[in-house]
């Protein structure tokens, strides 16, 4: 297992199935994911707990570290309603795919255009912290710094237990979203103060390809 690289996959036997083990994982920590008939799911995963280094979690533990790692959840970060510039996700398209290479992908002519044109994009998923009050939950409302001009929308937020800090994943218009800014997110009915910042809130800790 220590010698596969990051998203490599390797097909193995156990008595009486076939799986899959992939060196990937939806946190920032590295990670395996194992695709298994559901016939021997709870059988494999008594076995793995048996292990000294291994614990169970819950859903809102994984969730945390996706969040921390600045990961999407679809359906809350991301949606067909939303392109890859919007959602600071242009890494994702090829270069070639960029230039026109046929067949053209759904959505090309205005993808193209903002890439080339960022003033053409409404709004960006960004990145947001603060050091006290509650977190911000997905639906919360994001205002300037006068708390009277609604601005964009909280998709993920959560208390970082690594940060020890509220973090929350958002969209805002194009033009809020520099880096370091101050602004709002009202909870609650009050306003609390959260600053615009990168992601990942935490450093990844992905297996990384050897050096050549």
């Amino acid at each position: 297992m220590e010698s596969m690289l990051l998203e490599s996959l390797f097909d193995l036997n156990v008595p009486g199935s076939d799986i899959r083990l992939t060196r990937c994982g939806y946190t920032g920590e590295d990670g395996y994911e194992i695709s298994i008939p559901p016939k021997i799911a709870i059988p494999i995963a008594e076995i793995l707990v048996q292990h000294s280094s291994v614990k169970p979690i819950g859903l809102a533990a994984r969730d945390t570290l996706r969040l921390e790692a600045g990961l999407c959840l679809y359906g809350n970060d991301i949606s067909e309603a939303i392109n890859p510039v919007e959602a600071s996700l242009s890494w994702l398209i090829h270069k070639q795919r960029r230039l026109g290479r046929q067949p053209k992908f759904p959505g090309f002519s205005i993808i193209s255009s903002q890439l080339k044109n960022q003033s053409e994009v409404k709004q960006k998923r960004i990145g947001m912290i603060s050091q006290s009050g509650p977190p911000a939950r997905h639906g919360a409302k994001i205002f300037d710094e006068s708390k009277k001009v609604e601005i964009g929308t909280v998709t993920s937020g959560c208390l970082s237990p690594t940060l020890n800090k509220n973090i929350a994943m958002a969209y805002l218009k194009s033009d809020y979203c520099q880096l370091d800014q101050q602004l709002f997110i009202q909870i609650r009915e009050k306003f609390y103060p959260y600053t615009v910042t990168k992601m990942p809130f935490v450093p990844n800790k992905y297996a990384r390809r050897p050096s050549k």
